[in-house]
């Protein structure tokens, strides 16, 4: 037989299908426990060792997420992949026991109320990258502008080094791409001693 696993007071546990309750208290074989998205009532469910778990506190979703609806959002919700409504802020996540996320939906007065796996994150697209366009060299050395015009972004460049080339036939120019920034920090003003 395998032993139970106890709880101290302030541990939080889940229980079947909510996960946000603090354990308050003992009472003979089983745990009090409250609700972590109500006040304090002074009544407090109680649940047998065997119907309580640790909570599973580390939520992939945060406030101010972009998500779409996923397939596992049931048909019968006005919201989901295949509705007006696909995707979403995130308002307040792990808010509530039983749906733990409320998601402000573009158009629709009230949030959507779901769980991770009704939800996937929208990655942001990468901001391009600045770019500058440099004629090369018959060695191949770059030999840009004294002061290079910065395009936003290597689509950009590369049609400029196109047209380029077209304009002057037989040269080169290569598209330089910023990775990296370095930058010394500022001197500090030096005050003499009175």
């Amino acid at each position: 037989m395998t032993a139970l696993r106890t709880y101290e007071i302030g541990d939080r546990v889940a229980c079947e299908l909510f996960d946000a309750w603090t354990v308050t208290g003992r009472e003979a074989d089983r745990y009090a426990v409250r609700w972590d998205g109500e006040p304090h009532t002074g009544i407090s469910p109680c649940w047998y060792p065997e119907e309580l778990a640790p909570a599973n506190d580390d939520h992939r979703f945060k406030a101010g997420d972009r998500v779409r609806f996923t397939e596992r959002c049931p048909d019968h919700w006005w919201f989901g992949p295949t509705k007006a409504y696909r995707e979403g802020t995130i308002e307040e996540a792990g808010c509530s026991a039983v749906l733990k996320h409320e998601v402000a939906v573009p158009g629709w007065p009230f949030p959507a109320h779901v769980n991770d796996e009704h939800i996937e994150l929208i990655a942001e697209p990468a901001k391009p990258r600045k770019c500058i366009v440099a004629k090369l060299t018959t060695g191949g050395e770059p030999r840009p502008y004294a002061a290079p015009y910065v395009h936003d972004g290597r689509h950009s460049a590369e049609t400029e080094a196109r047209r380029l080339c077209e304009m002057h036939p037989g040269m080169s120019f290569a598209v330089y791409e910023m990775v990296s920034v370095s930058r010394a920090p500022k001197p500090s003003a030096i005050t003499e001693a009175a």
